[in-house]
């Protein structure tokens, strides 16, 4: 991270720290009804929507909630910003690594925001937090990394000729699609977690810390899995 960045992640942190007791907020809170029991501070909701948490059926539902607030309140959507975040920080160390551009993470949270805001979770049968992550990764940097792609690839003048017009979908949609097609030849929801879950944590190892396994565990599922989706990517 450039100084910027550094900056900004202990202020999101200091802000996180002063909000989730604020009684205000805590009131709002309690005012979703995401859960029958008494709300104390706004880590508890985080923990619900898998916050640090093996995730499963009902920290989905109650992230997908949400995300649904999100869209008409601001502290939905600062919970569901807190939600991700350690997900945003292995986008910018992954991008760290192969961009020379700063102030990745002050751009990664703003378009975050936005993704937040206008995303449908009704359009995304699981893994919410790894589409919103991959939605505010593609408002961020697709633009640049479809320059970067386009100026690395040789064109053929008359290569074009006899291909179909590409889709307008976006990664984060064509991931999608690709779920549920691949949910529909027999794979089960636990094996689809684990691109989820590495989209949000980055690698097998902090993944398997995630959900209490060891990182081979992670590694076979995500062999599996992958090897599925190649499966039905080429079939489609």
């Amino acid at each position: 991270m450039d100084d910027t960045d550094h900056r900004l992640f202990p202020r999101l942190q200091r802000d996180w720290e002063r909000l989730r007791h604020r009684p205000d907020a805590i009131t709002r809170a309690r005012s979703w009804g995401l859960t029958d029991q008494p709300v104390g501070d706004l880590d508890e909701l985080l923990a619900l929507a898998g916050f640090e948490v093996a995730g499963d059926a009902a920290t989905e539902a109650c992230l997908r909630e949400l995300v649904l607030l999100a869209a008409v309140d601001p502290l939905a959507a600062r919970l569901v910003l807190q939600r991700i975040l350690p997900g945003l920080l292995a986008i910018v160390r992954r991008r760290n690594r192969s961009s020379r551009r700063t102030q990745i993470l002050e751009e990664l949270v703003g378009a975050a925001w936005i993704t937040i805001c206008e995303f449908d979770p009704r359009r995304r049968p699981s893994c919410l937090a790894a589409a919103l992550l991959a939605g505010a990764d593609y408002r961020a940097f697709g633009r640049d990394d479809r320059r970067r792609e386009h100026a690395a690839t040789p064109h053929d003048p008359h290569g074009f000729d006899d291909h179909p017009e590409s889709s307008d979908r976006s990664p984060c949609d064509e991931l999608a699609a690709l779920v549920r097609a691949t949910r529909a030849n027999g794979a089960t929801d636990h094996d689809l977690a684990v691109v989820g879950g590495l989209l949000e944590f980055g690698s097998p190892g902090a993944l398997a810390a995630q959900l209490g396994v060891t990182p081979r565990t992670v590694r076979n599922r995500r062999d599996r899995i992958t090897a599925r989706m190649r499966q039905v990517a080429r079939a489609a």
